[in-house]
């Protein structure tokens, strides 16, 4: 049977030979410390299964020993009991709060001490256990991310090496079709409609695999800015509207007049939308029809796709978001995808904090539906602040922020006019103009002082350009200034307080 391990650690030797005495009675191997240092190197040299521990010792005292073994990933699991000659309350909270698993006073009987070290064994072998299969599972967890990672990139190039031909064979493809090199009959042209069809549904697929895997593995960014909701549906809609109406179904639009403006990734919104009305084409048959919808409530705005197609059991609604889901294979025979649309949906929509979710019934429709937050200008002039200078810090960059500030300006419709100008001018992607307490404020990223010098000539070129013969603004002037972070010496929140207050 192996001997259980202890080690005394106290500075007075008689101290250490009582101790001793009864631990060797009871079969346990003794190893005897003089200091707190010394524990600490035999800890690290030698496996230790239980720890005695004098609280008062010169050099370093028991509390801080205690600190050390706790504080060490791989010596915390042993279990320490604190020895001492006082038996008052403080002594125990500090003994505890230093990490100590038990308290004893010296003058107990001997047999509490031994039923002390075999309670505090028993738990010791426990977290050993424990300590031993979480490193398993962190390990297992680690190659599992490994391979995972691994099939991303592969995923990834091979979707990437894919593109290319298939780009050249639609390109082909269409000049055939366009009889440039020769005219078709009625029979090989139907015949190449349906290659090229099946081309861009592979694309599709293509997209939706590269998408995953970039989600994935982190590499999905998300570029906000204030965006008309409206505009893209309206653009979405229309991209869909053909292709509906050759399959015989009625699609509609519905939307209120008013423009509700949301900030988001404007591409990834609009990627939502077409995943969805993707699946409402695919699933619905001739005669079918397609609502998409906008309404805005108090404090978010909600998108809808509507459909009288296939619809979906009710045991199989807490999976459509799930990947490779295809639940059409189950329904009967019809068009199939990836499985992945929905999946990148919901993906892309929690990205933007909002909520995505599913009515149906099976043989009536289904109604898709997500929502996304809606905020103040200020919040949302934050917001964007705020993630400029984070990107500027991680690039070690410079962000710059340039403000307008117009007077004589009454009516909105000309400042919106101004600002539209402006948003004309910067041509940059990833610049966004907000307007804001009669304030153009123009986010400048990756941008120095002399770069948002020249971009403030610019814009006031323009604004001069725009008011001047102009009996409108025959009262207005522009003032400009330019902020840039981190040369302000200015912190984030102050920096942010300067611009909304």
């Amino acid at each position: 049977m192996i001997k259980r391990r202890i080690l005394v650690v106290d500075d007075n030797p008689n101290e250490r030979a009582a101790v001793e005495r009864v631990l060797l009675r009871s079969g346990y191997e003794v190893i005897q410390a003089t200091s707190g240092r010394e524990a600490l190197l035999i800890l690290n040299q030698r496996k230790i299964d239980c720890v005695l521990l004098d609280h008062l010792m010169p050099d370093m005292d028991g509390l801080e020993v205690a600190r050390q073994i706790k504080k060490d990933e791989r010596l915390k699991i042993i279990p320490v009991i604190m020895l001492t000659g006082r038996d008052k309350e403080d002594d125990v909270l500090a003994a505890v709060n230093a990490g100590a698993d038990d308290y004893i006073v010296k003058t107990s009987e001997p047999d509490l001490l031994l039923l002390r070290i075999e309670a505090m064994l028993r738990l010791g072998r426990l977290q050993r256990e424990l300590y031993d299969k979480n490193s398993l599972l962190d390990k297992a967890n680690s190659d599992l991310h490994k391979l995972d990672m691994l099939k991303s990139e592969f995923v990834s190039t091979v979707s990437h090496e894919l593109r290319t031909p298939l780009s050249i064979t639609r390109e082909g493809l269409n000049l055939v079709l366009e009889e440039v090199t020769g005219s078709l009959n009625k029979q090989q042209k139907e015949l190449l409609e349906v290659a090229k069809n099946n081309i861009d549904r592979l694309g599709k697929i293509i997209s939706d695999i590269l998408d995953i895997s970039k989600i994935e593995a982190g590499n999905f960014p998300i570029h906000k800015s204030l965006v008309s909701i409206n505009r893209l549906l309206q653009k979405t809609f229309l991209f869909f509207k053909q292709r509906a109406e050759q399959k015989g179904i009625e699609i509609t639009l519905n939307m209120p007049k008013t423009e509700i403006a949301a900030y988001v990734d404007g591409e990834r919104i609009a990627q939502v939308l077409s995943n969805l009305l993707n699946n409402a084409v695919k699933f619905t048959s001739e005669g079918g029809r397609i609502i998409i919808g906008l309404n805005e409530g108090e404090r978010d705005i909600v998108c809808f796709v509507e459909d009288t197609g296939i619809g979906i059991a009710d045991t199989d609604l807490d999976k459509v978001f799930t990947k490779f889901q295809q639940f059409s294979k189950s329904y009967g025979p019809g068009e199939k995808g990836t499985g992945l649309g929905l999946s990148i949906a919901k993906k892309i929509v929690n990205m933007h904090e909002g909520r995505i979710w599913v009515e149906s019934q099976l043989g009536k429709g289904t109604r898709l539906s997500f929502s996304i937050p809606k905020y103040s200008i200020q919040e949302i002039i934050s917001s964007h602040i705020r993630t400029a200078i984070r990107n500027a810090e991680d690039k070690m960059s410079k962000f710059s922020l340039l403000i307008v500030q117009a007077a004589g300006v009454e009516k909105e419709a000309l400042f919106n006019d101004i600002e539209a100008n402006i948003k004309i001018t910067l041509r940059r992607s990833g610049d966004s103009v907000f307007s804001y307490n009669n304030k153009i404020i123009i986010p400048l990223l990756d941008t120095d002082r002399n770069g948002a010098q020249i971009v403030k000539k610019r814009v006031s070129e323009l604004c001069q350009k725009y008011i001047s013969g102009d009996k409108r603004f025959k009262n207005s002037a522009f003032t400009y200034s330019i902020l840039v972070y981190p040369d302000d010496n200015t912190s984030e929140d102050i920096f942010i307080k300067k611009i909304v207050g």
